[in-house]
Parts: C-alpha cells; sequence; structure tokens
C-alpha cells in the first residue's frame, strides 16, 4: 500500500459479503484507516461484476457486505453512491436506500455523487457529464438524514462551489477537478480556511518530493512513463503549462527513449526546455514589435 496516512480511505468494489469482509481484514492488517464501499460505478465491466451502482438496485446485499465488514473490522465504514438508478430516480428512493442501509450498519457518512445512473446503453464516461446534477436531492438527504455525514460529490469545479456546498452539507469532495487542477486545493486553503499559501510556493515545496515518490513507483516496476507523470502534467499554468504538457506528451510518445531515464529528469528536463521555449518566444515578440503611430481608441458610448 506504501505509506499509510491518517486521512487515507481505501475504496472497496465486491458484492460477496465473506470475500469484502476478508478483503477489510487485509486491510486493517496492513493499517489502513478506513473503508469506503464502492456504490456508485456504472461501467459495464463492473455491473457484470455485479457491483457499483448497480447495487442500489439490491439494498439487502449492501446491508448484508456491509454488516460483514463492520463484523470483520472495526475500521470505520462510509459507502459512495448516485442519487438514482436508471428509472428509479426519486427522492423517496435514495431516502429508503440511505435508511436500509444505515440503520442496520455502523455506516454514517455517505458520499453522495448528484448524478444518477444509467446503465444501459451509456458508456461509463457520460455517466460523468450525461445524467444532470441534481445537488437538491442531495441537500434533502442531509435535510432528512441530520444525523448521517453527507458529503456533496459532482461537478463541483470552483471556490465558489465549494463555499455554497459546505453551506448545505458536511463536506465536498473533488474528483476530476483535481486531476486537472491538483494545485486548486491551494486555492481551497487561502479562500475557505484563510491559509496565507500561493501555488507557487506550494508547488516549489512539493514537486521534489512528487518526483521522489514517482522515481520510487518507477523502481517498484511501474513500466508505463506516461502513467507516472501524469500527476505533474499539470502542475504549471497557462503558456508555460501548455508548453510542458506538450514537450512531455513527445517524450513519452517516443516510449523506448522515454522509459530509459528516471521520472524526475524527463520531468525537471522538458520543464526546463519548456521554460526556454517560453522564455525564447517571448524575447522574439519583443523585438519584433511593430513601430508606429498610436493606437486607435475605442471608447462605447451609451445613446
Amino acid at each position: 500500500m506504501g505509506p499509510v496516512l491518517p486521512n487515507l480511505v481505501v475504496q472497496l468494489g465486491g458484492s460477496e459479503p465473506e470475500f469484502m469482509a476478508r478483503a477489510a481484514e487485509v486491510l486493517q492488517a496492513y493499517g489502513a484507516p478506513a473503508i469506503n464501499l464502492n456504490l456508485g460505478c456504472p461501467s459495464q465491466n463492473v455491473q457484470n461484476s455485479c457491483f457499483g451502482a448497480t447495487l442500489m438496485k439490491d439494498p439487502e446485499r449492501v446491508v448484508a457486505i456491509c454488516q460483514a465488514i463492520n463484523a470483520a473490522t472495526d475500521l470505520p465504514l462510509s459507502i459512495k453512491c448516485r442519487i438514482g438508478v436508471d428509472h428509479q430516480d426519486t427522492d423517496q428512493f435514495l431516502h429508503d436506500f440511505i435508511h436500509a442501509v444505515t440503520s442496520q450498519t455502523r455506516v454514517t457518512e455517505v458520499i453522495l455523487h448528484a448524478r444518477k445512473a444509467l446503465l444501459k446503453n451509456i458508456p461509463a464516461r457520460k455517466n460523468l457529464t450525461v445524467p444532470p446534477l441534481n445537488y437538491n436531492r442531495v441537500y434533502g438527504v442531509a435535510t432528512a438524514f441530520p444525523h448521517l455525514r453527507i458529503i456533496l460529490n459532482g461537478g463541483i469545479a470552483s471556490v465558489d462551489a465549494v463555499r455554497q456546498g459546505l453551506d448545505r452539507v458536511d463536506g465536498v469532495m473533488l474528483g476530476r477537478k483535481m486531476m486537472h487542477d491538483p494545485l486548486f486545493l491551494v486555492d481551497i486553503d487561502r479562500e475557505i480556511y484563510g491559509q496565507p499559501v500561493d501555488r507557487t510556493s506550494v508547488r516549489d515545496k512539493i514537486l521534489p518530493g512528487l518526483l521522489d515518490y514517482l522515481d520510487a513507483e518507477q523502481a517498484s516496476g511501474v513500466k508505463s512513463v506516461s502513467l507516472l507523470t501524469r500527476p505533474v502534467q499539470h502542475m504549471y499554468e497557462n503558456r508555460l503549462g501548455r508548453t510542458f504538457r506538450g514537450i512531455l506528451a513527445r517524450r513519452v510518445s517516443r516510449r523506448a527513449a522515454a522509459q530509459s531515464v528516471r521520472v524526475s529528469t524527463l520531468v525537471r528536463e522538458c520543464l526546463e526546455e519548456a521554460r526556454t521555449t517560453v522564455a525564447g518566444s517571448q524575447e522574439k515578440a519583443h523585438s519584433v514589435a511593430p513601430v508606429g503611430p498610436e493606437p486607435q481608441v475605442v471608447r462605447a458610448m451609451s445613446m
């Protein structure tokens, strides 16, 4: 598992109570602090294995799984689910499901992806965007179950959206936003928690440790350079970030060459090349700036 952090939660997916209980025992032996049960994934492969969002149609089995995990370990157990499944798309369905699970188990935290799951004839990726978001249904759960910890997930992409969510529920979960903008948490620390931090200083502080970690993963046998470099692809923004990602993508596409160097070396080389490229283009732009009469000023006038 690697280093076990105190706020780590390991998600399990499965449908057989005895196997899930055994998996929970293994996780506890490794020092995992908490477990989450996946009841929200809509992919066809997951459906075929009878877990993920399809389990919302079988609350009795979900209860049996949670009870088995509760009996096998004393780890905190939460569930992550959708707000509905296919035609079962009402407040009552969701409330009945949550009541069935939480009233018979030690589950006290529910993470709700604020979209229903469409399980028939739709790619899993479209389940992230096609079903409309319904935050009000999540807020309704928080009102109906004040004794539970309710976490909102889905489509949260701004500090204002985080604030609005925290006004109505106990927490907000970020997913794709963190993949595409990992330094967004710096904005959260500054704007929500009042910490005197900025993106540049935080990035410069954490990047060496991140590269050391990626080197260790590479040394342990992870061969995909594309996978290894993914965490750093969006650490830089604007023109430098775009240039860096382009250079990195070209280097990674030359698979043999990319795999022959350490990940940290590859990233540093690509970053240095990107900085040189951006600086050179800026210098060239300044040197060819046109000389001529002052440009006209266009003013908007109200009639």
